[in-house]
């Protein structure tokens, strides 16, 4: 994923899969922060992993699931038509 030089953290939010408790201060809902510590044009992989990220989903259903990258100025992420991609696991608890 390319992005400019000046954007430091990607977040990653989601209006339906994401619940009140994932709000932040900003009214946004997201799911999860990617600090942007490589230089520009490198590839971004966030392998951060703890087994307190997660999300309560129990009693919804899906039938899509929307997601958004934005800056930390919740400006929508223009990735010039370039590909992404993410892991979401649902499991039952």
């Amino acid at each position: 994923m390319l992005l400019s030089s000046h954007i430091h953290n990607i977040y990653i939010s989601s209006d339906n899969i994401s619940s009140f408790q994932t709000m932040d201060i900003t009214g946004r809902r997201n799911i999860l922060n990617i600090p942007i510590s490589v230089p520009f044009g490198d590839l971004i992989i966030d392998q951060r992993f703890s087994t307190h990220d997660y999300i309560d989903v129990s009693n919804r259903s899906f039938s899509t699931i929307n997601l958004r990258l934005s800056d930390s100025h919740n400006n929508t992420i223009d990735l010039n038509n370039s590909d992404w991609s993410c892991s979401i696991i649902f499991i039952s608890i």
